[in-house]
């Protein structure tokens, strides 16, 4: 950090500070803003921050702008893997003040926590950091995943889960995760009033993440999932879940209730066959639902990309089969194992929040499968195309053999006759032939 200067240094030393900054990009080429971008970003922030670019103006101040700042700091936050979104570390929003007539890239740092693999809900269990040394309580890092859906607010919250928790089962994750959540700030709270002081980092904890506004998370998410199920909106991996819980459920009532009938106990029977009537209800509904596709990997469009530029390379590899590669081949067979490695890495980077492995894996191998379905039908196309040029070359040809195979078999048959022996000239038996095949064609 130490080799920053100028506008990225100072950038950079907005962080921690709680009010939003401001910066304005007023007579600064696209090169210079580039840069300061590069630098000021690269790096994930420590503490959380919203930091507003000034980008371009209204007709009075619009000289000192450079038409294609707005490209240049949005391509420039894309390369450094930052997404268009809501107020999210790691994103950043294109927004116009209408009252001072200015346009502004709006930009929330990565966090550190955030550059860590924090997508899978098992990790983001398993990195909930150890405050002061204390083993006994764990709490979320500050900007993962866990800590924002535990702070944030109403408002941020539903958007969060719009937006970053789309499935069922990334829900059901979250949901867990929550839970356990709630049991440190329960211990936090018996601490407090065990007369047992915080950490700093500790009560803030406690003072944003109430049990209170965590069970109306709860709540909230509940009832996302229960409409999911109702509008038949789950995957495959969601209805195996589903189907799984209900069967498991409704096997533990059966034998409860096998168990009331032989301990003579009807009105407990009574309650527990309505229960397995519901189960059984439930069981029906959700075995009708017709899954839906997984969700597309957010990394696609630059996945196809490489996939495409690799397309030729495939082809190179097996036409090169057998045989030693020249070295312009063997650069080419480079580039293609580099590409496959940029290509797991973008499949890697497009986990969701609190996305299992089974739904994540289940998202890749859909991603790959369309890849290949789109080359074999590539392929088909082409082979198709050949295929027809090829009948159309035949008929031609076939026309012109047509016209020799009459004219052969005619002369055989004139022979039959007696030639004439005056000196008269011949009949062509073979042009209305000829012209008879000529007429005909296998183009349709």
């Amino acid at each position: 950090m130490s080799k920053l200067a100028g506008l990225a240094l100072k950038i950079r030393s907005t962080d921690g500070m709680t009010d939003a900054e401001t910066f304005d990009m007023a007579n600064k080429d696209p090169d210079t803003v580039n840069n300061v971008i590069k630098s000021a970003f690269k790096d994930p922030f420590e503490n959380t921050v919203r930091i507003t670019l000034v980008i371009g103006a209204g007709k009075l101040e619009r000289q000192k702008y450079h038409d294609s700042l707005p490209k240049v700091v949005v391509a420039c936050l894309r390369d450094l893997a930052y997404e268009e979104g809501v107020d999210d570390p790691g994103t950043y929003k294109m927004q116009h003040d209408t009252g001072k007539n200015l346009k502004t890239i709006v930009i929330f740092p990565k966090l550190k926590a955030v550059t860590q693999d924090a997508s899978s809900s098992l990790k983001n269990f398993d990195d909930m950091t150890l405050v002061e040394g204390d083993d006994s309580i764990r709490l979320p890092g500050k900007g993962s995943p866990v800590y924002n859906i535990s702070v944030s607010g109403e408002t941020i919250f539903q958007r969060m889960l719009d937006s970053k928790v789309q499935s069922w089962s990334q829900k059901r994750s979250c949901l867990a995760i929550l839970d356990e959540v709630s049991e440190s700030v329960k211990a936090l709270q018996e601490r407090l009033f065990g007369g047992q002081p915080l950490s700093d980092f500790q009560q803030e904890f406690y003072d944003a993440a109430s049990l209170d506004s965590l069970a109306k998370k709860q709540g909230v998410i509940k009832k996302a999932m229960a409409a999911q199920v109702e509008e038949g909106k789950i995957t495959r991996h969601d209805k195996a879940i589903l189907l799984e819980q209900v069967t498991g459920r409704l096997s533990a009532t059966e034998e409860e209730l096998e168990r009331a009938k032989k301990g003579n106990k009807p009105k407990k029977a009574e309650k527990l066959a309505d229960v397995i009537r519901k189960l059984e209800m439930r069981k029906s509904k959700i075995d009708g639902i017709v899954p839906q596709a997984p969700q597309k990997l957010k990394t696609e469009p630059q996945i196809a990309s490489l996939r495409q530029e690799m397309a030729p390379l495939v082809l190179l590899e097996q036409e090169t089969k057998g045989r030693l590669l020249s070295i312009k081949e063997q650069t080419k067979m480079t580039r293609k194992i580099e590409i496959e490695e940029e290509i797991v890495q973008l499949e890697n980077q497009a986990r969701e929040w609190f996305e299992d492995d089974d739904s994540f894996a289940a998202r890749v191998q859909a991603s790959r499968d369309a890849a290949k379905s789109r080359v074999a039908k590539r392929a088909v196309t082409k082979k198709s195309g050949s295929v027809s040029s090829s009948t159309n070359k035949k008929g031609s040809s076939w026309s012109s053999t047509g016209t020799k195979k009459t004219s052969s078999w005619v002369l055989p048959a004139a022979t039959k006759k007696s030639a004439p022996k005056s000196g008269g000239k011949k009949k062509s038996a073979g042009g209305m032939f000829a012209a008879m095949m000529d007429s005909d064609s296998d183009s349709d």
